[in-house]
């Protein structure tokens, strides 16, 4: 998968073992926290809300795309 299509959890999962070890205990409590539960770190690139003072976002896209998933968490911000 090409990077600039990966979340970040994605990207920290891909990197080799060793750093990804010291990153994540180098974080605290509330960071890990966030890291678990922020939808942002766990949404590709194209699920997350664009920038600017948007009215209404269209999502259009096929099946399994994430659109639900990705409208309940901008609704839930």
């Amino acid at each position: 998968m090409e990077q600039e299509k990966l979340s970040y959890a994605q990207l920290v999962a891909a990197m080799p073992a060793v750093k990804r070890a010291k990153i994540l205990n180098s974080l605290t409590d509330e960071q890990a926290y966030y890291l678990q539960h922020d939808w942002q770190i766990k949404a590709r690139p194209a699920q997350r809300t664009p920038l600017g003072n948007w009215f209404c976002w269209l999502l259009r896209s096929g099946r399994g795309f994430g659109k639900s998933w990705t409208g309940s968490h901008v609704v839930i911000e």
